[in-house]
């Protein structure tokens, strides 16, 4: 088990700033948040994820340039470092939840494969 989030919960102050004062997207801006980048410093393997809930199996336009963006550029970077890294990136994963986490969802889908709690448990456990 992973130490407990820091902040307990997710305060939405400066999302609510964002999107009051800074331009919206009708000047170009979208603002996303970051759901889950998972790293195992012993083996080197690395992911990102972005969790839907409640049945949710899509991603909005934005997300999908931005996660789009993010994993060709971690795909590049892997690839192409030259700096004695050892970094596996197993890519990008979208998973959905039917609940609002793995224990009480009837339905795991992750990347439009079904999952069970215990394949999403091996999948981000890093192994």
């Amino acid at each position: 088990m992973t130490r407990i989030e820091e902040t307990n919960y997710r305060n939405m102050d400066f999302s609510n700033w964002c999107r009051s004062e800074l331009n919206d997207s009708h000047y170009g801006l979208t603002i996303n948040d970051f759901d889950c980048i998972l790293y195992n410093y012993k083996n080197g393997k690395l992911l990102i994820a972005e969790i839907k809930t409640r049945g949710i199996k899509n991603m909005t336009r934005p997300q999908q340039t931005i996660f789009g963006i993010l994993d060709k550029a971690l795909k590049f970077y892997t690839e192409n470092t030259l700096d004695g890294e050892n970094i596996t990136y197993l890519g990008f994963y979208l998973i959905s939840l039917s609940g609002t986490d793995p224990s009480n969802s009837d339905e795991i889908i992750v990347n439009s494969n079904n999952y069970t709690e215990d394949q999403l448990k091996d999948l981000l456990n890093l192994c």
